[in-house]
């Protein structure tokens, strides 16, 4: 599957989207779909709380 395939099935589902990762031969994807500055902004945002999520590990749910 291409990446302007992937791109258009995402865009039929996510009002917007950041796409990072690797094809099966192991080259970087970086693909993004923000079509207003609100968009952008909010992806932005997401983003920034995914990796400081991340970084600082899964919440601790005490005892499961």
């Amino acid at each position: 599957m291409s990446l302007k395939t992937v791109s258009g099935n995402l865009q039929e589902h996510l009002d917007s989207f950041i796409l990072i990762g690797y094809t099966p031969n192991g080259d970087p994807v970086q693909m993004m779909w923000a079509p207003t500055p609100r968009d952008i902004d909010s992806l932005s945002t997401n983003l920034q709380k995914f990796i400081l999520d991340t970084y600082n590990g899964p919440p601790s749910h005490g005892g499961i």
